[in-house]
């Protein structure tokens, strides 16, 4: 799991109905896809519903973080399309990749993408943010491979794909922190972990399933054009769990 820290849910009527199927559940030896979208699709509407949370306004994405972060991103990576890979580098802040480790690399990213750690929000995001960067780099081993995966991902439809990816695990997250110790405190560890595998591939591979193909390279990312994009593709993301 990420390291988000736990939080305790309401005690509302639904938060108390949503807590008693998500333990109920999660010492089956294996969901369904069926059972694992109603409790993604449940809970997805006992925080808010999908304007709320795509929004900001939802009971545990109440800073817009995810949003903030996706949309560093984005502009990362249209940067690299409009200037050149060493040239957007340098506006973050980063000289150049070479003599760098990859992990080195790895972490300036992440630091620059995931900038604020004030919140329980902040720290879902960053976690999210991690392991989509952990994800891309996988495979390389120096920095020239970051360089050519990087520039990779700056062509054609990958952006789309990667914040699609990104609010995926963002929602993962978000789950975990509400969810996670509180089972492995009822379960044991072992099951918890074994029900966790199943909600991240369940949500990894629906948001595959999202038909988000509007052009975004170009865009103003620090405008009003390019937060409701943000919003929007977040939304698109929610609203595949919900169907």
């Amino acid at each position: 799991m990420g390291t988000s820290k736990s939080y305790n849910p309401p005690t509302s009527k639904e938060w108390q109905k949503l807590k008693t199927k998500v333990t109920r559940d999660s010492q089956q030896s294996s969901l369904s896809s069926k059972e694992t979208q109603n409790i993604i699709k449940d809970y997805i509407n006992t925080v808010g519903g999908t304007s709320r949370v795509s929004s900001g306004k939802g009971t545990f994405g109440g800073t817009k973080s995810a949003q903030r972060a996706a949309g560093r991103l984005a502009s990362f990576i249209s940067q690299i399309n409009n200037v050149g890979l060493n040239e957007a580098l340098l506006k973050i802040g980063l000289e150049k990749l070479e003599g760098k480790s990859v992990k080195e690399i790895n972490a300036f990213l992440l630091n620059y993408f995931a900038q604020e750690v004030n919140t329980l929000d902040d720290v879902d995001a960053r976690n999210a943010m991690s392991r989509l960067m952990d994800e891309l780099l996988a495979a390389a081993k120096t920095a020239e491979d970051v360089e050519r995966i990087i520039n990779e991902q700056a062509q054609g439809s990958n952006l789309n794909e990667i914040l699609l990816e990104f609010f995926g695990y963002y929602l993962f997250e978000q789950f975990s922190r509400v969810f996670y110790e509180r089972l492995v405190a009822r379960i044991g560890k072992a099951k918890t972990d074994n029900f966790f595998k199943s909600i991240e591939d369940y949500l990894k591979s629906k948001v595959k399933l999202v038909n988000f193909k509007k052009d975004i390279k170009r865009i103003d990312w620090n405008g009003k054009e390019g937060k409701d994009i943000i919003d929007s593709i977040f939304k698109e993301v929610l609203e595949v769990f919900g169907e």
